[in-house]
């Protein structure tokens, strides 16, 4: 097959196709002509036989869709799509038109009659590809026609509104939102429904706040009382499309969000909060108290949340930021490839017990990061690769509610126990989890203990500000499973650098 006008040709192989010809069925059917029940067609094929050669197609099968896959990959190759004309803004914020761009396409339909009509001659020559010419829809002249129309709606920007918060669209962003619709020769200015819906999600994200939630009381996995926290707020996506689109085109400067609100004292069956789905546990004995603190704070602000089906639980925006003045102490962290006093030191234990609840629920990991070397107080209860680290903003912990059902996140400590605790409830949906044990391969040694001279310490004084971990690579997997079927399946690839100790030496007199 070939593009005379772009000097481009294609090529199908038979093979790739599975052609097979079959000559007894084309015999059978060659046979037969003239020989039908029906009179007037024999006389008619036997007439055309005295006078002409009848030229038969021979029977054949082949696999559809590999051959459709190929004259679509054709096509592609092709195809330049029409360009209608837009509007833009120059560098003086002017606004201009950029003109229309026509284009070509193959006619696919034709194409592949063209293909078969070829293979039941057994025909292989060159087909000339059936280009069409797309034309563009909208032109520079139908813009400029409402180009009045549009300039004034740009002059300011337009502000949304919702209590402290605002959010301003500025000229270049409303062309964004603007569409020229053309329907039989007529214009009309209306709002892009795409850009609308996506920046009401980028809204929603914003404003809505789900209320949390508690399980009060349990018994053998099942939820005896659930109830909740606070109120419920959502955006009003159908009234804020309609203000936005009055704003936009009666020239209005500002949108106030409206939101729905729902009590806390609302129907709770709906959630779905009956039963324990995912349980994970951690301990951190042998913590600072100011570790033990800050994962204990991490968890409260991280617990009783409840998650949307098929939204995304982040511990990052959960828990909010982390540093001294979020109430966060300084503790020991992993940053830039040291351990080092930060803010927030320990909050990874936080995460690393929530990954192990996640990891039980059978629920999709969105996002896990392993820490850059083994920590002792994550190996206490469970062999190495259970871990989770986290550190804003770049690593996170998440996990997808992918189902039908709100589920709570419910976190708490033991302190006599030195324990923290994750627990996921929702409703079961039958789905059962198999992890198998870790594999720790590559074990490496620390590399010998540093000792570095400073003159921030006394001499004589001899601080440590790095700990020994041997290296290591640990490799599980998870499969979920419901009635048989398998859902999902992954591997938990963790590799740990060894990481030596480090002790600076004071020299100061």
């Amino acid at each position: 097959m070939k593009d005379s006008q772009e000097n481009l040709t294609f090529e199908i192989k038979i093979s790739e196709i599975d052609l097979e010809y079959n000559v007894q069925d084309t015999v059978r059917e060659v046979f037969l002509i003239g020989r039908s029940k029906r009179f007037l067609k024999n006389s008619k094929n036997k007439l055309v036989g005295l006078l002409a050669k009848i030229e038969h197609p021979f029977s054949f099968t082949l696999n559809e869709n590999i051959l459709e896959q190929s004259l679509n990959q054709i096509k592609g190759g092709v195809d330049n799509p029409a360009e209608d004309a837009i509007y833009y803004l120059d560098d003086n914020e002017e606004l201009q038109i950029q003109a229309e761009k026509h284009g070509k396409k193959v006619d696919i339909e034709e194409l592949a009659t063209l293909v078969i009509d070829k293979l039941g001659k057994r025909d292989y020559s060159y087909i000339e590809l059936p280009i069409k010419l797309d034309i563009a829809n909208l032109t520079r002249a139908d813009l400029e026609k409402v180009k009045p129309q549009v300039t004034p709606l740009l002059k300011e920007s337009l502000i949304i509104r919702h209590k402290e918060k605002t959010w301003e669209i500025n000229s270049l962003e409303k062309l964004g939102f603007l569409e020229v619709k053309k329907e039989k020769n007529n214009l009309k200015l209306g709002i892009n429904k795409q850009a609308l819906t996506s920046y009401e999600k980028n809204l929603e994200a914003q404003v809505n706040v789900l209320p949390r939630g508690i399980v009060n009381e349990s018994e053998d996995g099942k939820v005896l009382n659930f109830e909740l926290l606070g109120e419920r707020e959502e955006l009003d996506v159908a009234r804020f499309a309609t203000d936005f689109e009055e704003a936009f085109f009666d020239g209005q400067k500002e949108v106030v969000l409206t939101t729905k609100v729902t009590e806390k004292t609302a129907d709770v069956s709906k959630y779905g909060i009956r039963e324990l789905i995912g349980y994970g546990e951690s301990n951190y004995g042998g913590s600072s108290a100011s570790r033990a603190a800050n994962l204990i704070l991490a968890a409260k602000k991280a617990s009783g949340v409840l998650v949307p089906p098929g939204g995304v639980y982040s511990l990052n925006k959960s828990v909010g930021p982390i540093n001294a003045s979020t109430g966060f102490g300084s503790a020991w962290v992993i940053a830039s490839g040291r351990t080092v006093l930060g803010s927030g030191g320990g909050v990874c234990q936080t995460s690393t017990t929530l990954f192990r609840a996640v990891l039980d629920s059978g629920l999709p990991v969105v996002e896990r990061h392993a820490h850059d070397y083994r920590v002792g107080y994550y190996e206490k209860d469970q062999p190495a690769g259970f871990d989770a680290a986290i550190y804003q903003p770049s690593l996170d912990m998440k996990f997808k509610n992918d189902t039908e059902n709100y589920v709570l996140v419910q976190a708490y400590a033991i302190p006599e126990e030195t324990k923290l605790v994750f627990k996921i409830y929702g409703t079961s949906d039958g789905r059962e989890v198999e992890i198998t044990e870790p594999v720790i391969t590559g074990v490496i040694a620390p590399p010998e203990t540093e000792y570095r001279e400073t003159d921030t310490l006394k001499k004589g004084v001899v601080q440590q500000v790095d700990f020994s971990a041997w290296g290591a690579t640990s490799v599980f997997s998870r499969k979920v499973t419901r009635e048989g079927e398998v859902l999902f399946e992954e591997t938990y690839r963790s590799v740990y650098r060894p990481w030596k100790a480090i002790f600076l030496v004071g020299t100061a007199e």
